[in-house]
């Protein structure tokens, strides 16, 4: 017996389609289980809103200059003093759909509380002024270091 060569040419088209399928396959199947995962064990950012809601604050959060986060912490019983009978009992009702709406804005049937947003630089500025690291500083870095998105004056 002896084997010859030949058979079918490789294929470099097929062989992309065939890698891109089992990578495409292998994120999926990684998202599913995460999303699976988070109904058992929420994550630590629920976790915050639900203690923003409970408690009744508001917080804005900045991760860049002019991006953030807005969260509108609304609690249940319209009250951030309420006993926990009284919250569980809200929240019961709240769950079979019998609860008001804590949105930003009453006319939206989600009732969204989280929000992404962004902010002009005047609005910056003058939030600076209220804290201690001023944006011309943080434009200033970012203009020296020559990242992409520096902000001109």
């Amino acid at each position: 017996m002896s084997t010859a060569e030949g058979g079918a040419d490789f294929n470099r088209v097929l062989f992309f389609f065939m890698l891109c399928v089992l990578l495409l396959s292998i994120g999926a199947i990684e998202y599913i289980y995460h999303i699976g995962l988070s109904l058992w064990i929420p994550l630590s950012s629920h976790n915050f809103v639900d203690l923003c809601s409970v408690a009744n604050l508001s917080v804005i959060m900045f991760d860049e200059i002019l991006h953030g986060y807005y969260i509108h912490g609304q609690s249940p019983a319209g009250l951030a003093d309420t006993d926990s009978e009284e919250l569980k009992r809200v929240l019961e009702n709240e769950g079979k759909g019998d609860g008001r709406n804590r949105g930003l804005d009453p006319s939206d049937p989600k009732g969204l509380q989280c929000f992404e947003i962004y902010i002009p630089t005047d609005m910056r500025r003058r939030y600076d002024g209220l804290y201690s690291v001023p944006l011309e500083l943080e434009i200033e870095q970012l203009q020296r270091s020559g990242q992409p998105g520096a902000i001109g004056k």
